[in-house]
C-alpha cells in the first residue's frame, strides 16, 4: 500500500466476535479510493507490539467515505455498505465468509448512483423484509436546481438480492427534502407507528441554504413512492458528523445524539448535544429541544457512546479536531443535562483524531478507545510502531488502552 494513504482514514466500526474478541475494524480512506478491513483475533496480538493486518476489499472507485456494518442477507456474517463520494455511488459488500476469500476483494453490489454521497446507511426502508441502502449526499458543487441529494436504493423485493439489475433507486425531490446538503442518516421509528422513518443531518456551505437536522416521516403504504414522505425540521445545524438514536431520559421515545463540527448560517451549535423527542406526534413535527453534552464551540468529529465507567448508563466519547484531543463525558444523572468532562491523555503529535469507537480490545474488562487520525508528525509518511499505551492497528489508526 502506498504511504500516501497514511493521513486519510475517516471512519471506524468495531464488532465483537465472542466475548471480548474482535474481528473486524472497518475504515475508509477518502481520497485514494481504498476500502479496507483490519482484522485480528486478539490471541495473535496480545502483546500489543504487532500491527494488525490490513486487507483491502475494494480499490476500484474514488473517495470511500461513510461505512456501515450489518448482516444484510441473513447468513450470519457482517456485510458492509460504503459511500464513494468522488465516484458518486454507493456499494454494498457481501461478506464471502471463507477465511481465504475474506482477505481478498469482496463481491459487491452497485446499488445505485448518489450525487456527492457522504454516508451509506442500512435499513429495511420499505418494510419488505430486505435491507435497503440510504445514501446521504451533498450534491454537486454547481448547486444545480433540484439535485438528488437524499437517495434510497431499494433492494429487489423478490429474486436474487445480489443482482444489481433488481435494485431500484429513488431520490427525494426538492419539494420534500428542500435544498439541504445531507451528511448522515439513521433509520428510526420516530413516532412509534411501526414504520421506519429516516433522520438526517446536513451541512451548511457559505452562500447556500441553512443546514438542518430533520426526519423524513414514512407513509403507512407505498413507501417506494418518496413523494408520499413528509419532512419535519428538528433544528438547524452547521455540519453534522454523527447521529445516534438513543432514549436519553428513559421515557420510551428515541432521542437523537448529535455531533456538529461547524458554525451554521445563523447559529453556532458546535459540539456534542442531544435533541429531546417530544413524544407527541404533532410536537415531533416542530423543532426539538437541545440538551448540551460538551465540547461547546469546538470542532468535534465522529463520536461514540459507551458505558465508560461501568455505572449502567451511556457516556459520550468525543474526538475534537480543533482543539485537537479526546474527551469523554461522564453522564451524572437521569436527566441527561449534567455531564463531567474527562480529558484523555492524547499526544497531539500522533495526529488529529477523526473517528472513535469503544471496545475491550485486550480482554482486561476495561473499555479501550480505537481511533483514526490524520496529520501525524510522528509518522508523517506511514505510521507504524508503538507509542506509550497506544497499540497500532494499521496506518492511521490506534488503540488507546484504559
Amino acid at each position: 500500500m502506498s504511504d500516501h494513504v497514511a493521513n486519510e482514514f475517516l471512519h471506524i466500526v468495531i464488532r465483537p466476535l465472542e466475548g471480548c474478541f474482535h474481528r473486524v475494524v472497518s475504515a475508509s480512506l477518502r481520497f485514494f479510493g481504498t476500502l479496507v478491513v483490519i482484522g485480528a483475533t486478539l490471541g495473535t496480538y496480545a502483546d500489543g507490539a504487532t500491527p494488525w493486518s490490513q486487507h483491502t476489499i475494494d480499490n476500484t472507485l474514488n473517495g470511500a467515505d461513510g461505512v456501515k456494518l450489518l448482516d444484510v442477507d441473513g447468513d450470519g456474517k457482517l456485510d458492509i455498505a460504503a459511500a464513494w463520494e468522488e465516484s458518486g455511488k454507493s456499494r454494498l459488500y457481501l461478506n464471502p465468509g471463507a477465511r481465504d476469500a475474506l482477505y481478498q476483494p469482496w463481491p459487491y453490489i452497485d446499488v445505485g448512483q448518489a450525487q456527492g454521497v457522504e454516508d451509506a446507511a442500512l435499513a429495511d426502508v420499505d418494510g419488505d423484509g430486505r435491507t435497503d441502502v440510504i445514501s446521504s449526499g451533498t450534491g454537486s458543487f454547481r448547486r444545480m436546481k433540484d439535485e438528488l441529494r437524499m437517495t434510497i436504493h431499494f433492494a429487489p423485493t423478490t429474486g436474487d438480492y445480489r443482482d444489481p439489475k433488481g435494485w431500484t433507486t429513488a431520490s427525494f425531490s426538492e419539494a420534500v427534502a428542500g435544498r439541504s446538503r445531507w451528511m448522515y442518516s439513521v433509520a428510526i421509528d420516530v413516532n412509534r407507528d411501526g414504520h421506519l422513518d429516516i433522520v438526517s443531518g446536513g451541512r451548511y456551505r457559505q452562500g447556500s441554504w441553512p443546514a438542518k437536522i430533520g426526519w423524513f416521516q414514512a407513509p403507512a403504504q407505498k413507501k417506494r413512492d418518496l413523494s408520499r414522505w413528509r419532512f419535519h425540521t428538528m433544528g438547524e445545524a452547521g455540519w453534522i458528523m454523527s447521529l445516534v438514536g438513543q432514549d436519553m431520559e428513559g421515557d420510551g421515545d428515541v432521542d437523537l445524539v448529535v455531533s456538529d463540527r461547524k458554525v451554521g448560517k445563523e447559529i453556532d451549535l458546535r459540539g456534542a448535544r442531544w435533541l429531546e423527542n417530544p413524544g407527541n406526534t404533532e410536537q415531533q413535527k416542530k423543532p426539538w429541544k437541545n440538551h448540551i453534552i460538551g465540547s461547546v464551540h469546538q470542532e468535534v468529529m465522529f463520536i461514540s457512546m459507551s458505558d465508560m465507567d461501568n455505572d449502567g448508563d451511556l457516556d459520550t466519547v468525543v474526538p475534537n479536531l480543533k482543539p485537537s484531543g479526546i474527551t469523554w463525558y461522564e453522564r451524572l444523572d437521569h436527566s441527561g443535562d449534567s455531564w463531567r468532562a474527562h480529558r484523555v491523555d492524547y499526544h497531539s503529535n500522533l495526529g488529529i483524531p477523526k473517528a472513535i469507537e469503544v471496545a475491550d480490545i485486550n480482554c482486561d474488562g476495561k473499555p479501550d478507545l480505537v481511533l483514526t487520525w490524520e496529520a501525524s508528525t510522528v509518522w508523517p509518511n506511514c505510521g507504524s510502531g508503538v507509542a506509550s499505551s497506544f497499540f497500532p492497528t494499521s496506518h492511521g489508526g490506534w488503540i488507546y488502552e484504559s
